[in-house]
């Protein structure tokens, strides 16, 4: 059983996990206990302060912090031995159970402990068979010291049986295997268990073999399991403090493999915990040592987690190995691998490290690993130049098919006496193989003495297929046969491709009939000579024509017109479907590097092979913070290729960003992606043969970024927007598709991004400008600006849009230009007219224009409305026919003669009052000198009305107070306002006959918003205004028809309070000061029942409506409202219950042109004092 009550047997042997007490640790166990529901871990852990014995560092969300932080846990060992057992085995000399051939036992609930010659044996081919095996092995071991055989043996500490047993149940904790010799060769093999198993459930803690030889070859395998053929046996348990240690002085070797499981294919459950294999060997003249999987040999379905498991390799004289810090193999693996390492040290000789971690070495295989690598590290020391460090978490040999990794890598690292290669991952792939990687590369370097490549990965691939593009640059290469006084006899040229290869004639003429030759120099030196006596035997034995065959007789300069022609523009699954040997997907590279005297890629260094960093689903992936340091000098190269393809892959609304360079010999690279999606370039790209962008956004926060390389443009954006100016000088430029470019443009100093290359070739598409950033205002009215020169200019088209015909649009914070290309004899001219002249809104970008406009079709209108339906008591009271009006003023019942209305005791309830009054108008404001405007102005005005007051000479007056919500939305040119605000007023109603007046003082606040191309900005507004409402009223039919000319006047006053808007635009406003005159003539009809429907007519004129607006000391369009009329309908009734509705539709053609709408409803509240 796993676990158990009574008391633990010694694990003193544990106290090595002080050797990883300070790594990182995210989830241990959590992914066995996923596996294995019935899994019982063979250790707690205990929440302590501080780091000390036995404790690891765990890393933990912490919600306040918001980010990581330490946790430190004791691991202790749990009670493994039970109190009680049916049968106990104890201190034996002679194994105590050994199964005779042709029988069967089985053993059960017992307790084999401290037995000297292990304790069960069945290890004859045609042994018995074990049926069942339940026990606990304790302290069992196998002793032979002194051994004088040539060659000796030792299996299995506590159990040895060839036979299969089907089950194995119990724990093995502190079983052995102890040999030593003079000069004889010693194997040991199984520290606890020797033979096969299907299935083994237990937990292996402290076994181990220890071999030792004065002169002898050693050879150790497993320290707790050793499998002699079984595959795909099945283990559920803990292996904790397992090991094997040899050491010798031979001249032969010194190998120690699996340090807690040897086994060819196993299914594991449970973690490896300390675990570690170590070779010395003293010989100093040339014994070797190897030391492998230091904690379980042989892969296959993997779920655990590894945590500070070690191989180490020590000789002094010839070669020291050490491979896989935790796991040898390959298969299914998951779990997390922390604090692992594997290091060989060869004081006079050569040394190799491979995988600190893990070691893949099934290539044909599928291999699928998802975990984590905290702090794993490959370190070899040697004294010759054959000293590598390969794959600080992990090392594969040369993979074939499809295989993958994911989660992150942190910490990682190699370093070496000569060269170290890929801090965290190191791997080989053939021609058709691939490796996926999921995850990020975080803080993992690769050091050494000399060479340092990949502080993150390394990749070497097999690379036999053709480059997705056969545009290449060669050189001419001249050589001399010099005749024996050394005067030359005949010059020869033959021709290198980029990598330095020389070609057949024929090859390369087949280059420059296909256009694929993108250049070709000469490098003008000898780059060696043959003798006339050698030229002759070589024309003799191999023909004329073999000569030409590989060379000129003439420099092919000479010979041969090189045309550079673009490529055909190439479709994006053409490079897709490109093999890639490395697919790094949705992983960021941050912080990662390579310290040598000459270190390359800081992250990612590839020999040879098509690389392609994808980022997809909304993902944003950083390369960041990554560098080679060579000396005190640090160069930003993430990423190094010697030979291949690189391609960056951004799609469905992704982003990858590069802040690191990429540099190389022979490499292309391509980027690609979709119309949603970008690469952001913040630093360059150098030495490729030909940088490649298809269909994607390629954001260039220097213009100089790509400069040097072949740039060939097939289809997508480029984006130089950055405030400044520069140019990008490609070597080559290539336009092979219409391709969009996006640039800066300085008006005041006539000058503009461009781009100017060494050389272009023959375009087949257009280069479309189809954006601008101007930076700065023209001095004059019309600007040239040059922008393409020969070899461009006819392949470049105006696209910025908005303008139809031959102009297009463009913008400063301020102005708005028309824009024109012009291609003329000397090149390529952008030519910038300021729109309109004089005082027009046409002239500006309509962003700084939302002040203004806001001023006028928001404030003003605001308080124009608020105050119009501010005259509520008079707007109701004077519709009635004066009888009623007196009738009820005096409180007196009398009737009138019949047809005319008859006064309604309900009238009481004109005296006070709440009212409540929405209104809104939908309007189209053509501003005078500005846009035209969609505006709709809404508000809700309350009041209250006081009593009737009795004045001098006939008068009476009413006060009434209000207050409300007023807002607006306005859109015109692509700018969107909204202003929220709130008013509060007086109003002071008089009556005398058919004659009334009103006057009413308002004021009120608001903010809004505007948005527009450059963002959403704020601004804070004041208003105020006083108003005035007079009328008399022409009865017909004793009131039964009222015609009223009324008199409106208001003056409004709205400030707008300075501010920078989101261009960065200083905006300063004078207060708008506003004079309004409206004669107005409204036909009133009283009908039966109290329906009271009216007509109305009139006029508005706004006087002194001016506004001042300054953006940046350029005073802006001073905007006005002209005149409208204004006419409509409205409806008014009262009901007993003291209720008046009213609503009004009126109707605005001029300066102003929409529909006006308001409602309401009066509550009256009888007799009572006054306000």
């Amino acid at each position: 059983m796993i676990g158990g009550g009574g008391k633990t047997y010694s694990t003193r042997g544990f106290q090595r996990v002080s050797l990883f007490s300070c790594v990182i640790l995210l989830s241990l166990s959590s992914a066995v206990n996923a596996q294995d529901n019935n899994y019982e871990s063979a250790y707690t852990l205990t929440r302590v302060d501080s780091k000390g014995e036995n404790t690891i560092t765990k890393f933990e969300w912490d919600e306040t912090q918001n980010r990581l932080v330490p946790a430190y846990y004791r691991v202790e060992i749990k009670e493994l031995i039970s109190d009680s057992y049916d049968k106990v085995y104890e201190n034996y000399t002679e194994t105590p159970v050994i199964i005779p051939e042709g029988s069967s036992a089985a053993i059960a609930d017992t307790l084999f402990k401290n037995n000297s010659n292990g304790a069960v044996y069945n290890a004859s081919n045609n042994g018995g068979t074990i049926t069942e095996l339940n026990a606990d092995f304790v302290g069992n071991a196998i002793i032979k010291n002194n051994l004088t055989a040539d060659w000796n043996f030792a299996e299995g500490g506590a159990v040895n049986s060839y036979p299969n047993i089907d089950n194995i149940n119990g724990n093995f904790i502190g079983n052995y295997i102890e040999a030593s010799s003079d000069s004889q060769r010693i194997d040991a093999e199984g520290g606890a268990f020797y033979g096969n198993a299907s299935n083994i459930r237990g937990h292996f803690v402290n076994n181990y073999i220890k071999l030792t030889s004065n002169t002898g070859s050693l050879y150790g395998e497993g320290g707790a399991i050793r499998f002699s053929m079984a595959d795909n046996a099945n283990i559920v348990g803990d292996f904790i403090g397992n090991f094997v240690e040899l050491e010798s002085a031979s001249e032969g070797q010194v190998v120690a493999y699996g340090g807690a499981v040897w086994g060819s294919s196993v299914t594991v459950t449970g973690d490896f915990i300390n675990n570690h294999v170590l070779a010395i060997n003293h010989s100093e003249s040339k014994g070797s040592t190897r030391a492998e999987a230091g904690a379980l040999y042989g892969g296959g379905n993997i779920t655990g987690n590894f945590i500070g498991n070690y191989a180490k390799s020590i000789t002094n004289s010839t070669y020291a190995s050490a491979h896989a810090g935790a796991l040898e193999g390959g298969g299914i693996i998951k779990g997390d691998f922390i604090g692992n390492f594997a290091e060989a040290i060869s004081e006079n000789d050569s040394a190799g490290v491979y995988g600190g971690a893990v070691y893949i070495t099934s290539g044909s295989n599928t291999n699928n690993i998802t975990g984590n690598f905290f702090n794993n590290y490959a370190k070899a020391e040697g004294a010759t130049t054959n000293v590598y460090a390969r794959g600080g978490a992990i090392y594969t040999t040369w993979l074939s098919n499809s295989h993958s990794m994911s989660g992150l890598f942190i910490g990682n690292h190699v370093e070496s006496s000569y060269a170290s290669y890929g801090g965290a991952v190191d791997t080989n792939i053939r021609d058709g193989g691939t490796l996926n990687i999921e995850a990020d590369f975080i803080n993992n370097y690769a050091e050494a003495d000399m060479y340092a490549k990949g502080g993150a990965i390394s990749i070497e691939g097999q690379k036999l297929q053709k480059p997705i593009q056969n545009m290449s640059k060669y050189s001419i290469v001249k050589q001399e046969v010099v005749n024996q006084d050394g005067s030359v006899y005949k010059t020869l040229y033959s021709v290198c491709d980029a990598s330095g290869k020389q070609i057949s004639t024929a090859e390369f003429e087949q280059a420059v009939e296909a256009n694929k030759v993108a250049g070709l120099t000469d490098n003008g030196t000898s780059s060696y000579s043959i003798t006339k006596e050698e030229y002759d035997y070589i024309l003799q034995i191999y023909g004329e024509d073999y000569i030409k065959s590989v060379a000129y007789m003439e420099n092919p300069k000479d010979i041969f017109t090189i045309t550079i022609t673009a490529p055909e523009q190439l479709d994006i699954n053409t490079v897709r479907e490109q093999h890639a040997h490395l697919v790094i997907k949705n992983s960021n590279l941050t912080g990662n590097y390579t310290e040598a005297p000459d270190a390359k890629g800081g992250a990612l260094y590839s020999e040879d092979a098509t690389v392609k960093i994808l980022t997809d689903n909304g993902k944003t992936t950083y390369i960041s913070g990554n560098y080679a340091k060579i000396g005190d000098t640090i160069d930003e190269n993430a990423i190094y290729l010697d030979k291949g393809e690189l391609i960056f892959d951004v799609q469905n609304g992704s982003s990858i960003v590069l802040n690191d360079n990429v540099n190389g010999i022979n490499y292309s690279t391509y980027i690609i992606g979709d119309k949603d999606s970008t690469f952001v370039l913040n630093n360059s790209i150098k030495n490729a043969e030909q940088v490649n962008l298809i269909d994607t956004n390629l954001v260039m926060t220097k213009e100089n970024w790509l400069n040097g390389n072949d740039l060939y443009l097939h289809s997508g954006t480029v984006n130089l927007i950055n405030n400044t100016l520069g140019t990008m000088a490609p070597e080559i430029l290539g336009i092979s598709g219409d391709t969009n470019i996006l640039v800066d443009v300085d008006l005041a100093n006539e000058t503009m991004d461009k781009i100017s290359a060494n050389d272009y070739a023959a375009h087949n598409g257009n280069l479309i400008v189809s954006g601008m950033n101007l930076l700065s205002d023209s001095k004059g009215d019309k600007t040239e600006i040059f922008f393409a020169e020969q070899g461009l200019k006819d392949n470049v088209l105006n696209g910025t849009g908005e303008l139809p015909d031959k102009y297009q649009t463009a913008y400063t914070p301020i102005y708005k230009y028309k824009v024109n290309y012009d291609n003329r004899d000397d090149g390529g001219y952008f030519v910038f007219d300021r729109f309109g002249g004089g005082n027009s809104s046409e002239s500006y970008n309509p962003s700084v224009l939302s002040t203004p406009v806001a001023t006028q079709a928001g404030g003003q209108s605001v308080v124009n409305e608020t105050v119009r339906f501010a005259f509520q008591h008079m707007d109701m009271f004077s519709q009635m026919p004066l009888s009623a009006r007196i009738a009820y003023i005096n409180k007196n019942r009398y009737a009138i003669s019949e047809g005319v209305p008859q006064y309604n005791s309900e009238l009481e309830y004109l005296d006070k009052g709440y009212w409540v009054k929405p209104f809104t108008s939908f309007e189209k404001i053509n501003l005078n000198h500005g846009p035209d405007v969609d505006a709709i102005t809404y508000g809700t005005l309350v009041g209250f009305d006081g009593k009737f007051r009795e004045l001098k000479h006939g008068w009476y007056n009413v006060q009434s107070i209000y207050g409300g919500y007023t807002g607006s939305q306005m859109s015109y040119s692509g700018v969107d306002t909204s202003f929220n605000g709130g008013i509060a007023g007086l109003t002071e109603t008089f009556y005398k006959g058919n004659f009334f007046t009103a006057l009413t003082a308002t004021a009120g606040g608001g903010a809004g918003t505007s948005s527009t191309m450059y963002g959403n900005e704020d601004y804070t507004m004041l208003m105020g205004g006083i108003g005035s409402k007079s009328g008399y009223n022409f009865e017909f039919k004793d009131g039964k028809y009222i015609l009223q000319p009324i008199m409106f006047m208001n003056y409004s006053f709205v400030n707008t309070f300075d501010y920078t808007n989101a261009a960065g635009v200083r905006i300063k406003s004078d207060p708008l000061h506003t004079f309004q005159l409206n004669p107005q003539m409204k036909f009133i009809a009283n009908l039966q029942n109290g329906w009271q429907p009216y007509a109305s007519v009139g006029v508005v004129w706004n006087v002194l409506n001016v506004s001042k607006v300054r953006a940046n000391e350029v005073i802006l369009p001073k905007m006005s409202v002209d005149p409208y009329v204004e006419y409509g309908v409205g409806l008014q009734r009262n009901w007993k219950d003291r209720f008046t509705g009213f609503a009004q539709a009126m109707v605005r053609n001029g300066g102003r042109n929409g529909v006006a709408l308001t409602f309401g409803f009066r509550w009256a509240i009888g007799k009572g004092d006054d306000l």
